[in-house]
């Protein structure tokens, strides 16, 4: 299983992957809608997932993480192009 998420700055995002499941592709609502309430933050489902440019964004970058991580990440992003 691995969670990957993107575009953390405007309207983050999460692909997730799971043996048993395959994948989905979530928005993160923070929760905070209101100063008045604090609310927990939660995943709700997303439209298309931008395959080609978050596997470019994560290959540059995975040059940080440990190289199996970063292999077994963009292999299963690979994957997912070709569907």
């Amino acid at each position: 299983m691995f969670q990957l998420c993107y575009d953390r700055r405007r309207n983050e995002r999460v692909l997730t992957w799971t043996e048993d499941v395959g994948y989905t592709h979530d928005r993160l609502d923070d929760g905070e809608g209101t100063p008045t309430k604090n609310r927990s933050p939660i995943l709700v489902s997303e439209g298309e997932f931008p395959v080609t440019t978050v596997l470019d964004s994560f290959e540059k970058s995975s040059l940080q993480i440990e190289a199996p991580i970063g292999l077994f990440v963009a292999q299963k992003l690979r994957e997912r192009l070709c569907e």
